[in-house]
């Protein structure tokens, strides 16, 4: 918390003042994260696909008008199964997790499931599935370009 990644003008002594002064959801995020950078039996690659399904659904909530939160959790999830080596539906039998993701991750409904869906055919290079999107081609490509630095940086940090 203390890098240079996230420029906070003094330095963090605590766990209090760290979600202080980035907010639970942000200390939420870096926890899961760095849950998923300590499993070796799995490349890394894997790790910056969810990073950045996460970052582009969150990027998409304001065009859904959803909670980036949520966003964001629907698409860092989205790759549990891979990870686990379970199906998601088994894996998310045991989580807690809010109806509004648990329905975006197994079914793709609702905004955040949509955003995902979004994701995942620009993912896979989908075109015409991304045509009648509410998300314009432009903020398309400016979430994933967005995405890609941030996994990035991201990845240097947590390898350091």
């Amino acid at each position: 918390i203390n890098s240079a990644f996230f420029g906070l003008p003094r330095e963090v002594g605590s766990t209090r003042q760290a979600i202080v002064m980035l907010g639970q959801n942000k200390i939420k995020t870096w926890a899961s994260l760095l849950c998923l950078s300590g499993l070796d039996d799995k490349p890394n690659e894997l790790r910056t696909i969810a990073m950045i399904r996460g970052r582009m659904c969150e990027l998409l909530a304001k065009h859904y008008k959803g909670h980036a939160d949520v966003f964001f959790a629907a698409g860092l999830f989205s790759t549990l199964d891979a990870l686990m080596d379970k199906p998601l539906e088994v894996l998310l039998q045991d989580l807690p997790l809010s109806e509004e993701l648990h329905s975006a991750l197994l079914h793709k409904e609702g905004p955040a499931g949509s955003a995902l869906n979004l994701v995942l055919n620009y993912e896979r290079g989908n075109w015409s599935a991304i045509d009648y999107s509410v998300v314009s081609a432009d903020a398309l490509l400016a979430a994933y370009l967005d995405a890609l630095y941030w996994a990035k940086e991201l990845n240097l940090q947590l390898n350091d």
